[in-house]
């Protein structure tokens, strides 16, 4: 830890054109001296950890406020300035990206960003941590694209429950070249920078202890945003979808109105996620006077009554009316017809309406199942259509037909016919399967190329599906 605190050091004095004496020098130690050794800690220890800091100097900035010394960074002239002045006014770009994501920067990720710069300027590694959502793998590959590709080679590697030590191996091996003697690394004597996102932690031995990893990284946290960094988020988010292709974008009421709703119902999914995973002994009537179970059914009632009521107040209608099941396609059969490829991307559009009538859906899929089976008869749909049944072929055209191109998992206990269901939703949408070799894992990286040559040639979406028995193959792809 000491060694990462002065390999810092060097890189913010190399960083530095003029330093102001001693006093400068004296601010930029402690400012990684703090974050080294308590850039782990939560909000409550780092309150803590500031108070000892601030009694063993007099170099640290003294603010009569309830903030902390991790809140300040030292500045170009060594004075002590809040991180909250680096925040852009703007916190998105004028355009979305080709996935429709955009990345908001609050105070944790510019800190954590400058961090991150000085680190790797000195030649460390860096381990980047924190909870699930916080940005973590959207800041790193912000990071790698703003490297200069000159003089170095960048890398990913996706880790899962599944990955072991011998595939990272393998793919460094794949990646490095030897130059002279012993020393091997990137081509064109550049250097290789491997970014592996989602690293594992060791496995618990028998006895359940787990191995302490030596520490050979300059750890850096990133929290999750919340409070007013988190409404800063949902604010930029909102703003950035809603004004889009020079959309005049929400009223002021309205989009407000939406922000402060969506960050109440992250608050309710947290806290209905913290009930789920505690413990059943805490739960008990000896602990909290009632179950759980109680309580979550009382307020749901609660809940269906007040949002009943405050429609009709509002609306001056039921709220039945406005909870109808939306369609992604259109129910009239004629309108579903097979066109070449060339045509395809022209008409393969969603249309989102309302499910007037059940019957007339019912029409439409049992059309589409009969033109199926005729125009393919080695492949045909053995099934009978019902209300249960419709409602996931809704589901699934809903999911195959997104923007952005939809990922879905099909689980489901043996004659529930998941495939069958699958196929109709895909002729519905006219998209095709594309068939991947998975006998090795070489053919099934190559089919996987395949499809994306495929896709960029005829503009046109298709499937992969892989099924259960496929990921169970011994040779079969990890």
């Amino acid at each position: 830890m000491f060694q990462s605190c002065l390999r810092l050091l060097s890189a913010m004095l190399a960083d530095n054109v003029e330093i102001g004496g001693e006093a400068h020098i004296e601010r930029l130690y402690l400012f990684c001296l703090m974050w080294t050794f308590g850039g782990l800690l939560d909000k409550a220890d780092r309150k803590g950890f500031s108070d000892l800091l601030k009694s063993l100097s007099t170099a640290l900035p003294d603010d009569d406020r309830d903030i902390c010394v991790f809140d300040y960074y030292v500045d170009e002239s060594g004075e002590w300035d809040p991180w909250q002045s680096r925040v852009p006014e703007v916190g998105y770009s004028d355009s979305l990206n080709m996935l429709g994501d955009v990345f908001v920067d609050t105070v944790e990720t510019i800190r954590t960003r400058i961090l991150m710069e000085f680190a790797s300027q000195s030649g460390q590694n860096i381990l980047l941590i924190g909870p699930y959502g916080s940005g973590k793998t959207s800041m790193i590959n912000d990071f790698i694209s703003t490297q200069d590709a000159m003089t170095a080679i960048h890398k990913r590697l996706v880790f899962s429950g599944a990955s072991t030590s011998k595939q990272l191996q393998q793919f460094i091996e794949l990646n490095v070249f030897h130059r002279q003697g012993f020393v091997y690394g990137a081509k064109e004597g550049k250097k290789f920078r491997l970014f592996v996102d989602d690293i594992n932690l060791p496995k618990p031995d028998g006895d359940g202890v787990q191995r302490v990893n030596e520490r050979h990284f300059a750890v850096f946290s990133l929290a999750a945003p919340e409070g007013e960094g988190l409404k800063n988020v949902v604010h930029c988010v909102l703003e950035a979808h809603m004004t889009q292709n020079d959309s005049p974008g929400l009223i002021i009421d309205l989009h407000n109105a939406i922000v402060q709703a969506s960050c109440r119902l992250l608050q309710l999914c947290r806290r209905h996620c913290g009930l789920v995973t505690c413990r059943a002994e805490s739960t008990t009537p000896s602990h909290c006077g009632t179950s759980t179970t109680v309580l979550w059914s009382a307020d749901l009632n609660w809940f269906d009554a007040t949002l009943d009521k405050l429609v009709k107040d509002t609306w001056q209608v039921e709220s039945e009316t406005l909870t109808q099941t939306f369609l992604t396609f259109n129910t009239d059969a004629r309108s579903h017809q097979r066109v070449g490829i060339v045509d395809r991307q022209k008409f393969n559009k969603v249309v989102l309406q309302p499910m007037a009538d059940m019957k007339l859906v019912y029409n439409c899929l049992n059309t589409l199942l009969i033109r199926h089976n005729e125009e393919l008869g080695n492949v045909k749909l053995d099934i009978m259509l019902s209300d249960h049944i419709i409602h996931y072929i809704i589901k699934l055209h809903r999911i195959l037909t997104l923007h952005h191109s939809g990922s879905m998992l099909l689980i489901g206990s043996v004659g529930c016919h998941l495939t069958t269901l699958c196929r109709l939703a895909l002729y519905l949408a006219d998209i095709d399967i594309f068939k991947l070799d998975t006998s090795k894992t070489n053919g099934f990286l190559d089919g996987l190329r395949s499809a994306i040559r495929v896709t960029g040639a005829e503009v046109n979406n298709i499937l992969r599906a892989i099924e259960q028995y496929t990921l169970l193959q011994v040779d079969g792809p990890e």
